[in-house]
């Protein structure tokens, strides 16, 4: 670890708490007052939706992390940081991203390596909305109303969010000096 691009060099864990805020500063614009009629047709609340838009990049985040190629002692500590962040999060979101982000992180993974082993025609959608959407969907009784809002709301952002949130994780890891390769 030497020079970085920031001035000084951050600690693994310095590194993993401000990946963290990036992941905070992304998902606290998102939400619109345009999706007011779909969370409600959808059975949700803005802040369950803000929650799962939170968690969706807080796994981007941490699959960043964990496929960076880090040592094992480095990855641990950058992680750790991250969670340092989470703890300092409102309660509800602490406690839903400590107790859900390792799950999170192998769903979305899986469903956004789906995404680019083979790649769907854009009228259609890609299994990371369809993840967020199952996501959504869980929250409350399964019905067509609900299913047809849920999809609504899963539409473009995960599948937008995934990708920069991953880059975005990994260059702050450059930047910190950690990786030397994106």
């Amino acid at each position: 670890m030497g020079d970085t691009s920031l001035g000084f060099q951050p600690t693994p864990s310095q590194a993993g708490h401000a990946i963290g805020l990036a992941v905070f500063h992304l998902t606290s614009q998102l939400w619109t007052p345009q999706d007011v009629k779909s969370l409600q047709s959808a059975g949700i609340t803005a802040e369950q939706f803000q929650a799962e838009l939170l968690l969706l990049t807080a796994a981007a985040a941490m699959n960043a992390i964990e496929t960076a190629q880090l040592l094992p002692r480095i990855e641990s500590e950058v992680a750790s940081g991250l969670f340092d962040w989470a703890r300092e999060l409102p309660q509800h979101l602490s406690q839903l991203l400590i107790a859900t982000l390792d799950d999170a992180t192998d769903y979305y993974s899986e469903a956004f390596a789906v995404d680019q082993e083979s790649p769907r025609p854009i009228s259609d959608l890609a299994e990371i909305e369809c993840a967020f959407g199952d996501r959504l969907l869980a929250m409350g009784e399964d019905n067509e109303v609900r299913g047809r809002a849920c999809c609504m709301l899963s539409l473009v952002l995960p599948k937008t969010l995934w990708p920069a949130q991953f880059k975005s994780a990994r260059s702050m890891l450059c930047d910190a000096g950690l990786v030397t390769v994106q």
